[in-house]
């Protein structure tokens, strides 16, 4: 990142390496003064703050369509966290799961919520997580004729029941659960293969699909209420759901092409990561639903990262012209960047001389000798052999060392 040869001038602008490091370093997100009292109730303690105004904001800003996608993103992660997930059907394997509502047509993180176990939902408490973690994440968006689309994890007949009740339809694969008939399973081997059957119980609509000879899939839908096939013998209820399934799973593909994660150990600094990727995301959704393009569809998404990253670092990088002690080759290159004036004005006057000798600040300290000299610049001693005498005139046209 920090590089001269391979790394991009921006890093350089703002901070140093040490100073970046250093940052990440002492980088927290809660009182640490309080954060025991609060941990000893809440395991996501560290962290809630933060993430609580960030779905917020997510929240608040944007109004989504009448189709949403509920599923989970795994975001890796090998350190110490008491919540840590294994799920081996993910790349990552180990990491942090965070179930979301994706706008399915656009992929805007409409609501999230970090899986912690049997505390997502309250210790104690006898209640299906699945089901009301998904009511918890549907609430801003009841009651409007929406359509939430999910998968077996989540699908299950009292919760799509609860769905209807509050006007919102719901589309997603279910499990075998007691209380499906042994007809709808499809065992019978006179079932043919892209053969359908339906079974209909008040608003509820249930599908059994035999997509192979030993394999059965099996969809409840509470917003289709009859028979539709359509190409090669699927159903209606398929085509949707695999049409409005991949919300999360594009918005997690989108965070992996640019992401800003980096390898860390804290739990917290990985969910921090995770939150800038999706709100760049996010952000860019919004920027082109105002009507703004940046460039070709090919890199689009780029280019507005490159030009939001150039206008939070704008003010700090400037405001590193005023130190003294910064390299004049790079106040050059952050001027030219920033298209930021350089003040033609003349150098400052020759500090004082020093009243005892020191050792030049560049000899090596077994030959060093010593003056009274001073640099311009930084101040620092500097002997007449590492000394360059150059006039006014030079000064304000090469500014490059």
């Amino acid at each position: 990142m920090f590089s001269t040869h391979h790394g991009a001038p921006i890093y350089r602008f703002v901070c140093s390496r040490t100073r970046f490091t250093f940052l990440l370093d002492c980088l927290r997100f809660d009182n640490i003064e309080t954060r025991a009292e609060r941990q000893a109730t809440d395991k996501f303690a560290p962290f809630r703050d933060i993430f609580e105004r960030f779905v917020s904001n997510s929240t608040k800003h944007y109004t989504p369509g009448n189709k949403l996608t509920i599923d989970e993103q795994l975001l890796s992660f090998r350190g110490r966290c008491p919540f840590k997930m294994y799920m081996p059907m993910k790349p990552a394997k180990y990491g942090l799961k965070i179930i979301m509502i994706c706008d399915a047509e656009n992929y805007y993180m409409c609501n999230a919520k970090t899986y912690l176990g049997k505390e997502t939902v309250g210790r104690g408490r006898n209640v299906n997580i699945a089901q009301e973690i998904t009511m918890t994440l549907m609430e801003p968006f009841l009651d409007a004729g929406r359509n939430l689309t999910m998968d077996n994890w989540f699908t299950s007949l009292p919760l799509t029941r609860q769905l209807y009740d509050r006007n919102t339809t719901c589309v997603g694969t279910i499990r075998r659960k007691g209380y499906i008939p042994m007809a709808m399973l499809g065992k019978s081997k006179q079932r043919k293969v892209n053969t359908s059957a339906f079974l209909f119980q008040e608003n509820v609509t249930l599908l059994s699909y035999k997509a192979k000879k030993n394999k059965t899939v099996m969809l409840m839908s509470s917003l289709h209420n009859e028979v539709k096939i359509g190409d090669k013998g699927k159903a209606e209820i398929i085509h949707y759901y695999n049409k409005t399934k991949c919300g999360v799973d594009v918005l997690d593909q989108m965070c992996a092409t640019y992401s800003m994660s980096r390898k860390t150990r804290r739990w917290p600094c990985c969910l921090f990561y995770g939150i800038l990727n999706v709100t760049t995301i996010n952000s860019f959704i919004l920027y082109k639903l105002s009507g703004h393009a940046t460039g070709s569809k090919r890199n689009e998404r780029r280019l507005f990262m490159q030009d939001l990253a150039y206008e939070f670092t704008r003010p700090y990088a400037i405001q590193r012209l005023e130190v003294p002690t910064l390299s004049r080759s790079l106040k050059t290159l952050i001027r030219d960047c920033y298209n930021v004036p350089e003040q033609h004005l003349p150098p400052p006057p020759n500090p004082q001389p020093a009243e005892s000798r020191q050792r030049c600040n560049i000899c090596h300290w077994k030959t060093a000798s010593k003056c009274k000299t001073r640099c311009l610049e930084c101040n620092r001693p500097i002997c007449p052999t590492h000394t360059r005498i150059t006039c006014v005139e030079c000064y304000r046209d090469n500014p490059q060392e």
